[in-house]
């Protein structure tokens, strides 16, 4: 009895000490930052502990706790370190020491080197870029101090451009901070010193005859070296003859094709120092074109030529178009310009509208005039027929927006096609040709072409054997078309 005693003492001796050992672990932070857990393994010393932390960086704590403890510390520098804690029963029941390694990967130095450039721009505006600052992270923040008392911009992320415009000519010291927003803190910045000029202008103008105008610059602080840049405001405003350096360019003319009322911008600028911008208006109402109105209106007139037929519009091109389409009423359209052609493949009456956009100095307006014409074939060939818009003013013979589109069934040249029906696979035969050269085409029923070749006529004469078995059935049209003669042909494709 007395031996089992022994024994339960030196037992619970050492389940004691076991228990007076606590276990440490711990988890990496951001940027260098370090968390540590110590606690134990089942039933702790009675009372509390106190616990006494060397974190291996230079830095210690000390805490009090009676089973679970929580603590952390910050790294500098990226590296291999050892953490030490201490643990004492208050009681003075047990004592021990516990350590544990671990590694510190994350620590985000701080290497900002901050710097940017100032570019003077328009009426005392500055841009100021920072691209060439160093060390910064995607979390930086820059903060602009612009020196006038304005408030203070911060820009973050990726922008790293600044505008300012300073009201009044002076010097002043513009501050940039970088920030990288790391724990501890990376902070720096720089400052440059700007200066701000004027150039006091104004501009007078008197307007002349044909639309012409003459401008004239006025200031105090321009010089053999002061650049100008004119725009004169119309739909056509660059003059190369007015943008230089000198005296030359105060005084400058320029002609308004049409009457309106517009805005003159003129750039000043010295070079090294600064530039001004400055805006004087005019009234022209003496222009050789009149009012800047969209003239919509336009004609069309058959030619020499069989199933070819011209357009004309009323108005020619000028530089201040800036736009034409044509609507030819078959579910088509063209907007590439005001000179175009189209075709048309099926007989009918087709309302045909142009629509015109100009450019005033009031900005764009347009027009838009629409004329039903028919278009019919006046034999059984049922000819394609083709629109061409021109240039100029259509022939006196023709005044009236009502007319036909047909066939001419007349031509010296007689053509022959054979079979008709077939399966794709077709002769030709011309006689009568001009031209030693002549251009077969043929088109689907919607106006689609789906075949073309070049052939030589012999003494006015060609013959051709098509091969086209891979088109599907139906109707399609055979065009010849030799120097001013145009044969066309229906052909029934049936397999």
């Amino acid at each position: 009895m007395r031996l089992f005693a022994v024994l339960f003492i030196l037992f619970s001796a050492k389940l004691a000490h076991a228990q007076c050992t606590p276990t440490v672990s711990g988890s990496n932070g951001l940027n260098g930052g370090f968390t540590f857990y110590a606690g134990f393994v089942g039933s702790p010393p009675s009372g509390s502990g106190q616990y006494n932390w060397s974190f291996g960086n230079g830095l210690t704590a000390t805490q009090t706790a009676t089973n679970y403890i929580q603590t952390s510390s910050t790294y500098t520098a990226n590296g291999i370190y050892t953490v030490t804690l201490t643990y004492t029963n208050t009681a003075n029941t047990c004592s021990s020491t516990v350590t544990m390694t671990f590694a510190i990967t994350n620590v985000q130095t701080c290497s900002l080197t901050p710097a940017f450039t100032s570019i003077a721009s328009y009426n005392g505006g500055y841009i100021f870029n920072s691209f060439s600052s160093g060390g910064t992270v995607a979390g930086t923040t820059r903060t602009w101090i612009y020196g006038d008392g304005s408030p203070n911009f911060i820009a973050s992320g990726n922008t790293t451009t600044a505008y300012h415009q300073y009201l009044t000519p002076g010097t002043y010291t513009v501050k940039l901070i970088l920030n990288n927003n790391f724990t501890p803190a990376c902070i720096d910045s720089v400052t440059n010193v700007i200066t701000v000029c004027a150039i006091p202008a104004t501009i007078t103008s008197v307007a002349g005859s044909g639309g012409t105008a003459s401008f004239t610059v006025n200031s105090t602080a321009t010089g053999p070296s002061t650049y100008y840049s004119w725009n004169f405001g119309s739909p056509s405003p660059y003059n190369p003859a007015a943008n230089g350096t000198g005296a030359t360019y105060t005084t400058i003319s320029h002609t308004y094709n049409y009457n309106g009322t517009y805005t003159v911008n003129l750039s000043l600028t010295n070079p090294g120092t600064c530039t001004l911008s400055v805006t004087h208006t005019i009234t022209i109402s003496t222009a050789t074109g009149g009012a800047c109105v969209p003239n919509s209106n336009f004609t069309v007139t058959p030619t020499a030529t069989a199933q070819v037929w011209n357009a004309y519009p009323a108005v020619t091109f000028t530089p201040n178009i800036a736009g034409a389409t044509w609507n030819w009423g078959d579910g088509t359209s063209s907007s590439g310009g005001l000179y175009t052609s189209h075709s048309y493949s099926v007989a009918g009456n087709y309302s045909i509208c142009l629509t015109v956009t100009v450019l005033c100095s009031y900005g764009y307006t347009s027009s838009t005039s629409c004329y039903t014409y028919a278009i019919y074939r006046s034999n059984r060939d049922m000819s394609m027929v083709q629109i061409n818009i021109m240039r100029g003013a259509a022939p006196s013979s023709t005044t009236g927006t009502e007319t036909g589109i047909a066939n001419s069934s007349g031509d010296a040249a007689a053509f022959t096609l054979l079979p008709n029906p077939n399966n794709g696979a077709f002769s030709i035969n011309v006689n009568g040709l001009m031209s030693k050269q002549a251009t077969i085409t043929v088109y689907d029923i919607v106006g689609k072409q789906v075949y073309q070749a070049d052939a030589e006529t012999s003494n006015g004469s060609l013959s051709k054997d098509i091969q086209l078995e891979q088109l599907t059935n139906g109707v399609y049209f055979i065009k010849i078309n030799s120097d001013k003669t145009t044969l066309t042909k229906k052909v029934v494709v049936s397999k």
